[in-house]
Parts: structure tokens; C-alpha cells; sequence
């Protein structure tokens, strides 16, 4: 079946602006100019997309202020070549900082060519297109299979010059939707670096997704806590973690305990929020409503980084029962600065039957470490040395296609290709089970962290 997300358009974009004029018929999300410089302090900065609660209609907007006082802050869009107009935005102070965070839900219905312009000043609404967003992913639900769908992920971002190459590089790809596998920027407590790093990143956030889940370091605030990474995104539901579908691929997000690990309750109030999903994210699969079942989180389970292998003993005790439980297909995770894939994998085996695919890409941009050698038998690949990646996922039928691109160089280089094929209704079936009971993984735990405190 031929894509409903057509590649002409990735290829325009690549392409700069020359060919931004022959994009004017498909469903474009483009940050245009400003007519006027606007007034001092409110100038928009850090503008980024999201997906939020209504993936199928609406995008969401986000951006920030300096001015002294909230005053009344709205976005304009303009849809196919209907007038411009504004819809007022959620305004809130930024922790730690002086200024303000915008969030605004613009239509974005499936077909239609949307601009948006963040702030006061008047929407040039002649303006050349200055980046585009692909046919939304969202609203692929329900498409038949053979759709085409691309995303792409890496984690540890941080500020540095590899991190504004890798941004780039993934722009270049002209992804449907970006996700940040946790540590995002590396403030810890410096809250200008958040500044910094959205202004680095909205070259491609402007007008692609970005979805992320926290990391340690969005927790390692001294002062502010997580509160300094909930203010500045807007993601599904109300909380650090969440859920949704993307065309027939099912995406669970995950703090994986980087926000909640010393507190008993909502740490369990997210393994229950895990659990609930993923059987009902596996019912839906067995009733052929999806093909795949992909996590996003921060920390790794099983892992070759010296010094952390082999695995995170409460992921593994806690959350991998739940993965193989409703067999997983794929786990995107960051934490430890180097690329692995794994073998389908459970419990630090291979698995081809109940097991997932794990790939650790934590070079983003922040810094890269060593590997411990011999790898575990559970590796199927490993970048030795490290080096500045990103990896992209492409749904092609029935087959997840996924390549790892170096960024470190003058051009993207391939290091590594797999393919991950959807699971045959036997294991679907087999997979559609009855909401797991938490009791026994908790105990488990708690005893594991005794053991640990006891040293």
C-alpha cells in the first residue's frame, strides 16, 4: 500500500526552501515569522510541538517569556488558506526562573495545511514556510496495515556542540515524531540551561513531536525537583508518564522510577498505571487493533556499560516481569552513554518467544562511556567505541525497520540495521492476559532494597 505520509515531502525538506512551495497541499504544522518585532520580554523563545490528549485533532504548542507580568499570551494558526486565528494560551511561571511557559492546542485536522505563529505579534500570513510536520501520526488510527510510519529516539542530549549535530542530523531524517529516552538537559539546578537547550532543540521541535520521559538529572534539581521538566512539556495525561497510540504501534512512557524512586506509592501508582496498560495495549494487539507494543524509558534493564552491567536488579525484579508478561516488542531506553541492541531477550536470556528488543542509545549528545567486555550472551550488537547516534524506526507492514545513524561526522553514517517482525497470533494470544497483581513484584523489591541498605 502505498504511504499516506509521502517521502517526496521528507525530501523537500532536506531540500531546504526551494521546494517548501510544493509542500502548500499536504498537512503541514510550520512555525511562520513574525510581521513585527515584537515588544521586549515577550518574544517567543524555546517554541516546541507535542502530542497531547487529542493526538487526532490537535497539536500543542508550547513556548516561553521574559516579561515581568503573566499579561494575556495566545498563538494564531491559519488552516489550509482560511484567515489567521488566535487561541489563547495556558500561562504559568517557570520554577526557579524569571518569565513564563505558554502551552496552546491548536486544530489540526487530518488533510488541511496548518501554520502556527507563537506570541503577540501579527501572523505574517504570506510568509514562506519555514519547516513542515508530516501527516500526523495520530491520525493513522485505525489505518490498515501497510501504513508507514517514522520515529526516531536517542537519549542524554545535554547542551553540547554533538548535541546541536545529533538535533540536526535528526532533522534531516524528517521524522513523524522524535522521543528523548530521559536527561534531557543536564540542569541540575541551573535553570538557564533549560533555556539553552529548547533553544537548540526547536529547529526540529517547532515542527516535529517531541515526546520525552525524565531521566535522574530531571530529578537531580536541587532546588526545584522535577517540577523544572513538568512545567516546560505537555505530554498525554497528567502526570510523567503516559500512554498512546501511533497508527497500529502502541507507545507506554515511562519515568521507570527516575521521578519516584524514593517514594513507595507513586512508584507503585506507576507499575499499576504499567500493568493496566500493557494488558489492555496486548488485548487490542490479539484482537489485530495493533501489531506493536514499544516502552520509552530512561533506565536500562539488562546493560554492557562498565561499571552498571549486567542489569538495574529492581527493573529487573519490578517492571521486566510486565514486559515478558504481555511480551513487549521493543524497549527504547538512554541512560548509559553508549549504542546496544539486544537479541529478543527475557530475564537476561535470549527469547525469541516471549522476549523484547532493547536498545540502549544514550549518545545524544552529553558524553559517551566505556563498555564492559565480554558483552552478555543476551547482545546482539554493540558500537565499539561509542560514538554520537540516533536511532530510527520506520513501520512497514508488518515489519518494524530500525537503523542506527552516527552524527559525529560530516554526513549521517549507518552503524547498525535490524528488523523486529510483528508477533504471530499464537504469541498475541498468548500475550492477552488478565492485569498482573503487583503484590509479589513489590515484596520482591522491598527486599532487594534491604539487602542493598544493608550493604
Amino acid at each position: 500500500m502505498a504511504s499516506p505520509i509521502d517521502p517526496t515531502r521528507r525530501r523537500l525538506l532536506r531540500g531546504g526552501m526551494a521546494g517548501a512551495g510544493a509542500l502548500l497541499g499536504a498537512p503541514l504544522l510550520a512555525l511562520a515569522p513574525a510581521a513585527a518585532a515584537p515588544l521586549a520580554g515577550l518574544a517567543p523563545r524555546g517554541i516546541h510541538a507535542s502530542y497531547t490528549d487529542r493526538l487526532a485533532s490537535q497539536r500543542t504548542v508550547t513556548w516561553f517569556t521574559d516579561d515581568l507580568l503573566p499579561g494575556r499570551h495566545a498563538l494564531a494558526y491559519q488552516t489550509g488558506v482560511a484567515a489567521w486565528q488566535r487561541v489563547g494560551a495556558q500561562t504559568q511561571r517557570l520554577p526557579g526562573r524569571r518569565g513564563w511557559v505558554h502551552h496552546a492546542a491548536i486544530p489540526a485536522p487530518p488533510g488541511a495545511p496548518v501554520r502556527y505563529q507563537a506570541g503577540l505579534a501579527a501572523p505574517a500570513g504570506d510568509a514562506p514556510l519555514l519547516a513542515r510536520h508530516a501527516a500526523a501520526p495520530g491520525e493513522l488510527a485505525g489505518w490498515p496495515r501497510g501504513t508507514r510510519l517514522r520515529f526516531t529516539h536517542f537519549g542524554d542530549h545535554g547542551i553540547t556542540a554533538h548535541s546541536v549535530a545529533n538535533t540536526a542530523a535528526v532533522r534531516a531524517r524528517a521524522p513523524d515524531v522524535h522521543f528523548i529516552a530521559g536527561d534531557l538537559s543536564y540542569a541540575n539546578g541551573t535553570q538557564p540551561v533549560w533555556d539553552t537547550w529548547f533553544d537548540q532543540l526547536a529547529p526540529l521541535a517547532a515542527s516535529v513531536p517531541v515526546m520525552t520521559v525524565p531521566g535522574n538529572h530531571e530529578h537531580e534539581d536541587i532546588f526545584w525537583g522535577s517540577r523544572a521538566y513538568r512545567a516546560r512539556l505537555r505530554q498525554p495525561g497528567a502526570g510523567s508518564y503516559y500512554a498512546f497510540d501511533l497508527g497500529r504501534v502502541h507507545f507506554l512512557a515511562l519515568t521507570a522510577g527516575a521521578l519516584f524512586a524514593a517514594d513507595r506509592d507513586l512508584l507503585l501508582e506507576e507499575l499499576r498505571f504499567a500493568a493496566e496498560d500493557l494488558a489492555d495495549a496486548a488485548a487490542r494487539r490479539a484482537r489485530g487493533e495493533l501489531d506493536f507494543i514499544v516502552v520509552l524509558q530512561h533506565f536500562t534493564l539488562w546493560t554492557d556499560q562498565l561499571g552498571r552491567e549486567p542489569n538495574d536488579p529492581t527493573l529487573v525484579l519490578l517492571e521486566e516481569p510486565l514486559l515478558v508478561r504481555h511480551r513487549v516488542d521493543l524497549v527504547m531506553a538512554g541512560h548509559d552513554h553508549f549504542y546496544q541492541r539486544s537479541q529478543p531477550m527475557a530475564f537476561g536470556r535470549p527469547d525469541t518467544r516471549r522476549g523484547y528488543v532493547q536498545i540502549i542509545n544514550g549518545c545524544g549528545g552529553q558524553s559517551l562511556r566505556q563498555i564492559s567486555r565480554p558483552v552478555q550472551p543476551w547482545s546482539a550488537f554493540v558500537l565499539d567505541p561509542p560514538r554520537y547516534c540516533f536511532t530510527e524506526y520506520e513501520l512497514d507492514g508488518l515489519t518494524l525497520v530500525g537503523r542506527t545513524l552516527a552524527s559525529d561526522g560530516a554526513e549521517p553514517v549507518e552503524v547498525d540495521r535490524f528488523a523486529i517482525a510483528a508477533r504471530p497470533a499464537r504469541q498475541r494470544r498468548a500475550a492477552a492476559r488478565p492485569v498482573a497483581q503487583l503484590s509479589q513484584l513489590w515484596r520482591a523489591a522491598e527486599a532487594l532494597r534491604a539487602v542493598r541498605a544493608a550493604g
